[in-house]
């Protein structure tokens, strides 16, 4: 049975997780993960936190496995951040079927698409094709060999991202990611700004440790990078225009000397990135792990007809 976790689950949810041999399908990546601690599960349990669906799959009173998903914020969109399933049942049966209970509840909140992380060439694909998603991207992490210390680097064209530049950042963004990874992630400028997230991120708490920076370099006008950097997760994205591979490994350092601390530094680059993933290679970035991207979409995408002023044609 798979419902709802409940208050009456801690003990059951406690044990569960205290199993060694127990499975986590999901890769490691910079979303929460579900604790299974005692505050977590009664949070959990009682709605304490909006945004946050957990079900188990639970049989005489013994937690068989767990599916959490997290709603994007200001976006009808879910991330699923755990997924265990217990070594002494049929794994595959388990986490399809939680899987499916994810999606019927999806459907029944209104919610448009999930988004799953895999470990690449991960036999859990299969099960995951099986409850509907399709894989759309493979992401790459790299982690920096060269001191965390390393010296800033003035670029001339570099600066802090603006509220201003939505439009020209979009832009970059549709000239630079396939139409397939599109398609599922953002088309329109609207779903591109809920991927984004930038808007409500940046100016809560634009000074703190830990916040999300985002730098771009431009030129005549137009942004040919995108510089992301997370500070608490030490993790860089760049969207990076191949004709403007003179500044990369610029930005490389740039993004080194911006995080603080000794620990490792990593950068994310997608299959489709080739220039930013040489780049990183030549820099002596190693790449140390890599992700599949799957998502299911719960809307059909349909032309919006309306009528526009004839001086606009």
């Amino acid at each position: 049975m798979i419902r709802a976790l409940r208050p009456t689950d801690i003990a059951a949810v406690l044990a569960f997780s205290r199993q060694r041999d127990s499975v986590d399908v999901l890769a490691d990546d910079d979303l929460p993960r579900i604790g299974f601690s005692i505050r977590e599960t009664i949070e959990r349990s009682l709605a304490l936190r909006p945004g946050r669906e957990t079900w188990i799959a639970i049989e005489s009173g013994r937690v068989d496995g767990i599916v959490s998903a997290q709603a994007r914020f200001g976006a009808d969109m879910w991330d699923i951040d755990a997924l265990r399933i217990a070594a002494s049942v049929d794994a595959d049966r388990v986490c399809l079927s939680l899987l499916d209970h994810l999606m019927h509840a999806a459907h029944e909140e209104g919610i448009l698409k999930v988004f799953l992380r895999l470990p690449a060439e991960a036999n859990w694909s299969v099960v995951a094709r099986q409850a509907g998603f399709a894989r759309y991207a493979r992401e790459s992490t790299y982690v920096s060999s060269l001191p965390p210390n390393a010296e800033p680097v003035d670029i001339d064209t570099m600066r802090p991202r603006r509220p201003a530049d939505h439009l020209a950042l979009f832009h970059l963004y549709s000239s630079l990611v396939p139409l397939g990874v599109r398609e599922v992630e953002a088309m329109t400028l609207q779903e591109w700004r809920w991927l984004d997230n930038w808007g409500v991120v940046a100016p809560v708490r634009p000074r703190l440790p830990g916040n999300r920076r985002d730098f771009i370099v431009a030129h005549d006008g137009e942004i040919d990078v995108w510089l992301q950097i997370r500070q608490r997760q030490r993790r860089v994205q760049m969207l990076l225009d191949p004709t403007r591979s003179d500044v990369a490994e610029g930005l490389v350092h740039f993004a080194i000397a911006h995080i603080r601390g000794i620990d490792a530094i990593r950068f994310v680059a997608r299959d489709y990135q080739e220039s930013l993933r040489r780049v990183l290679s030549d820099s002596g970035f190693v790449e140390t792990e890599s992700e599949d991207l799957f998502a299911r979409i719960l809307t059909v995408r349909v032309p919006d007809m309306r009528l526009i002023p004839a001086r606009a044609l």
